[in-house]
């Protein structure tokens, strides 16, 4: 109840804003100028710190304190002197798998884990905390809700309120990151400039750019800048002209990080863990799949192949939902016909979910097979991998080969450090010998 009536609150707060935009100045600016309408803001800024601490709550914020650290390092690094890190400006990691961002009126800026594990060098990722650091200057998100008009991001912030964090949560986030062409150009322009002045390697904005355009849709969060947006390239085409005109001739190789390769492998697998976690095996499959090229952990590669495949046959009913949503997220809702065919489209929706769920029923044995062969090839890569006797051991249990169940428990117990999951584990093994000696 008490979510209701803050996002309720969030929304009033939002409509009733009367102060024209465009007098909000620049952080750059004398504090005399920077707030024609103190309260208002003030309003704002309060409710950003609830959106934080409601993140904190629903445990959506990435804890990993090396690579938090790591993160705000490059932050402060780029951070102009009347910034101040922890004060003015703090980065945090969301525990969210789409390649997104997004900057709050308090100086919060979010990065999801899903946008840091595109980036394929410190530079890169300084482009990303760059750009928001630019809409952090302009007070970008705060212009924004002070516009009347622009009551859609109050919304969608009230949505993160209520809403868990499954596949409806990240639609819900996608207008966070929602700025105008010209605020856009803005952020892109101090990003050139802070990279510069930190010593970054500026060809690396467009580069990072470049990489967003060959993602797959459903990696993204759609009309964000983080994706394949057609403005996108226009965008591209500005900034690499502005390099070549005030940048060019500097001899400024890429940063070269241990940090930074310690902190994406982290990263990528907390990365595909999420898309698990939430159900969506096929979106963890197609993640696998952009960081093969890079990620250097092939067994774990494989191991997580053999994941998405199990939970595939373990799940049919999520599985199917998964593919429900694929289909009909990105529809641009402009192109629907407007007449009477919604009620047709609803029922052939039905339809296609339901054959999905089929499919999926149908194809449990041949899941299990392909998780099974994944499995095998993550421990000809590391036959130290523990979790993978885990996967095979509960295949077998799901097929109630219980004497190929508890060999591979045991293997996983007697390999494992510590493992977090024995108590499990064990009554898993003492089920598997009940129903043997059932059997016999």
């Amino acid at each position: 109840m008490a979510l209701k009536v803050l996002a309720v609150l969030f929304l009033i707060a939002i409509t009733n804003a009367c102060t024209t935009a465009s007098h909000v100045k620049p952080l750059s600016d004398s504090p005399q100028e920077n707030d024609p309408d103190q309260e208002e803001t003030s309003k704002l800024i309060q409710l950003s710190d609830d959106y934080h601490k409601e993140l904190k709550r629903k445990g959506l914020l990435y804890r990993d304190e090396a690579t938090n650290q790591y993160v705000n390092s490059i932050g402060e690094k780029l951070a102009p002197n009347f910034l101040q890190l922890g004060e003015d400006l703090n980065f945090y990691i969301i525990k969210d798998a789409t390649a997104n961002a997004a900057a709050l009126p308090n100086g919060n800026v979010y990065i999801n884990i899903g946008l840091l594990s595109v980036a394929e060098n410190e530079d890169q990722l300084a482009a990303i905390l760059a750009h928001e650091l630019g809409h952090v200057i302009y007070r970008h998100s705060l212009k924004a809700m002070l516009t009347r008009q622009d009551t859609r991001r109050a919304a969608n912030i009230a949505d993160i309120f209520l809403l868990g964090t499954g596949l409806s949560y990240i639609s819900a986030q996608s207008s966070l990151a929602h700025y105008s062409r010209e605020q856009e150009r803005e952020a892109d322009m101090t990003s050139l400039a802070y990279m510069h002045q930190a010593g970054y390697d500026v060809r690396q904005i467009p580069e990072i750019f470049m990489i967003f355009q060959t993602l797959p849709e459903s990696l993204t969060v759609k009309h964000s800048i983080y994706s394949s947006h057609p403005d996108n390239k226009e965008r591209i085409d500005y900034l690499q002209e502005k390099i070549d005109e005030e940048y060019s001739g500097m001899e400024i190789k890429p940063v070269k990080s241990e940090a930074f390769n310690n902190s994406r492998s982290k990263i990528v697998e907390e990365n595909v863990k999420i898309r698990l976690n939430d159900h969506q095996y096929e979106l963890a499959l197609l993640t696998l799949e952009q960081v093969e090229k890079y990620y250097q952990k092939a067994a774990l590669i494989q191991y997580y192949r053999g994941e998405a495949y199990r939970l595939k046959a373990k799940n049919p009913a999520k599985a199917a939902k998964e593919m429900e949503w694929l289909s009909s997220a990105y529809d641009d809702e402009d192109d629907r016909e407007d007449d009477v065919s919604g009620q047709e489209s609803d029922t052939e929706r039905d339809t296609k979910v339901k054959q999905d769920l089929d499919y999926f029923n149908n194809n449990k044995a041949a899941h299990y097979d392909k998780a099974r062969s994944f499995y095998d090839e993550a421990l000809q890569l590391k036959p130290d991998l523990a979790r993978a006797y885990k996967g095979l051991g509960l295949i077998c249990y799901s097929r109630k080969d219980y004497t190929k169940a508890i060999h591979h428990f045991n293997t996983y117990l007697d390999m494992a450090t510590a493992p977090s999951d024995r108590l499990y584990i064990n009554r898993l093994i003492r089920n598997s010998k009940q129903m043997d000696e059932k059997h016999d």
